[in-house]
C-alpha cells in the first residue's frame, strides 16, 4: 500500500493498466486525477494542476471522475444542510470559499460563527483547540468538495484537518477520532438553534414547490452562489441564520412572490415559517 497516494487510478496514459512502477516517493505519478480538485464549481481556477503526473491533477474535465459523479447524485438528491469533509493536517476547521483569496461567500459569517464553535469544541492533540478560518486562507484550492456542495446548495460543509501530521502515530489515532467526534457533535445540533425552516406549497393545492428562499443582505453578495430552494419532495426549506431579524422572499416562476419583512431569529430554538405561494392565473382575451 502506498500510504502517499492521494488520486485515484484514472487511466490518464491510456495503456490499460495502473502504473505503479511510474509512481514517485511524493505521492506523484502518472495515473489518476485528484478527487478534491475535480469537481465543476469553480474548477481550475487555482490550487490544482493540469499535468497528468501531479498529485493534484485535477482532471481532463470538471466532474470527470465516476466517484465525483456518484457524490453528484448523492448531493442533489439529498441536498444537506451540513457536513463535514475529513483531511490531514493542521488542525484546522476551514470552510468555504477555498478558490480564491478573499472569496468571502455569502454565507461566511454564519459558517465562520459554526466552524469557531466546531473548533472550540476539538482539542489539539498537543493542547489548545482547533482553529476556525476560511478555506483561502491556508492555501487557495478549487475544484473541492466544499465549495461545489455550497455553491451549488448552500451547504454549511467543513474540511477538518485533523492531527499534526499528514499520518499521525497510532497510538493517537484514538484520541482523534474521540475529539473530533465533539466538533460533529455540534455541528449536528446546530439545526435546533438559529434557524428559519418550514415549508412551501401551492395555496391551492397544498402541494409542495420547489421555490426560491432569497435572504436579504446574504442572497444579494457578489460572491457568487446558486440559489438556495426548498426541496420537491416535500417544500421543505433550511436557513442557518446568525441570530437577528431578516427579510425573506419566497419566489417561483407562475406563482406570485411573498415577502416577510420582518423574521426574527434567535440562538436558542428555530423560527418555523409556513410559507402558501398562490399560482398566477392567465386572464382569457376578451
Amino acid at each position: 500500500m502506498d500510504v502517499w497516494w492521494r488520486k485515484n487510478i484514472r487511466d490518464n496514459n491510456h495503456n490499460n493498466r495502473y502504473d505503479r512502477h511510474l509512481i514517485s516517493r511524493d505521492g506523484n505519478g502518472i495515473d489518476g486525477v485528484d478527487l478534491n480538485r475535480n469537481y465543476d464549481f469553480a474548477w481550475g481556477v487555482s490550487g490544482s494542476s493540469a499535468i497528468p503526473w501531479s498529485s493534484i491533477y485535477r482532471g481532463p474535465s470538471g466532474n470527470s471522475e465516476p466517484e465525483i459523479q456518484a457524490v453528484l447524485s448523492l448531493m442533489a438528491y439529498r441536498k444537506f444542510v451540513a457536513g463535514i469533509s475529513y483531511h490531514s493536517y493542521g488542525e484546522l476547521v476551514m470552510f468555504p470559499y477555498g478558490y480564491a483569496a478573499d472569496a468571502y461567500a455569502p454565507d461566511w459569517e454564519a459558517m465562520g460563527a459554526l466552524a469557531e464553535d466546531m473548533a472550540n469544541a476539538i482539542p489539539g492533540i498537543k493542547g489548545g483547540n482547533c482553529l476556525a478560518q476560511p478555506a483561502w486562507e491556508l492555501y487557495s484550492c478549487s475544484g473541492t468538495t466544499d465549495d461545489y456542495a455550497y455553491g451549488m446548495y448552500g451547504t454549511f460543509v467543513y474540511t477538518i484537518e485533523l492531527a499534526t501530521e499528514f499520518i499521525p502515530p497510532a497510538e493517537q489515532v484514538w484520541q482523534i477520532c474521540e475529539d473530533n467526534l465533539k466538533g460533529a457533535l455540534v455541528m449536528l445540533d446546530r439545526l435546533n438553534r438559529s434557524l428559519v425552516t418550514g415549508h412551501v406549497v401551492d395555496a391551492a393545492t397544498g402541494l409542495p414547490i420547489a421555490a426560491e428562499v432569497f435572504v436579504a443582505g446574504i442572497d444579494d453578495s457578489p460572491i457568487y452562489r446558486a440559489s438556495i430552494t426548498s426541496e420537491a419532495l416535500f417544500g421543505r426549506y433550511y436557513r442557518l441564520l446568525l441570530p437577528g431579524t431578516y427579510q425573506m422572499t419566497f419566489s417561483k416562476p407562475g406563482y406570485t412572490a411573498v415577502t416577510f419583512n420582518t423574521v426574527s431569529v434567535d440562538a436558542t430554538g428555530q423560527t418555523v415559517l409556513e410559507v402558501r405561494l398562490a399560482a398566477i392565473v392567465e386572464k382569457a382575451d376578451g
